[in-house]
């Protein structure tokens, strides 16, 4: 998977692939120092499309498996960064991190 290998370049630790729980799902689980991104990867044919792939409800979805993930390796001393990582053909990849903050 072409997201994958562009956060290992970007310093980050894959924690978990395709996680899911019962809220939703997520691509990537990656960790830089404390953060850790929710990282969701879209495969589209130009990045203007990669970037209106993804509704409110899809990111609440992945909020959701997001706290499901924190709450079971019970670590409290990180920042959680919601990111987009974009697959074009010919493995152009765009990594947008903070794609979606949540609402409180």
């Amino acid at each position: 998977m072409g997201g994958s290998s562009i956060l290992i370049c970007e310093g980050y630790w894959p924690r978990a692939v395709r996680y899911r729980s019962q809220g939703g799902e997520i691509d990537i689980i990656a960790q830089r120092d404390h953060v850790m991104a929710a990282v969701e990867v879209k495969a589209r044919p130009t990045l203007v499309i990669g970037h209106e792939t993804m509704s409110a409800s899809d990111w609440r979805r992945r909020h959701a498996a997001m706290e499901h993930f924190a709450h079971c390796i019970r670590r409290k001393n990180f920042t959680i960064r919601f990111d987009l990582a974009i697959v074009t053909p010919y493995f152009q990849i765009q990594h947008l991190e903070s794609a979606w903050q949540p609402e409180f």
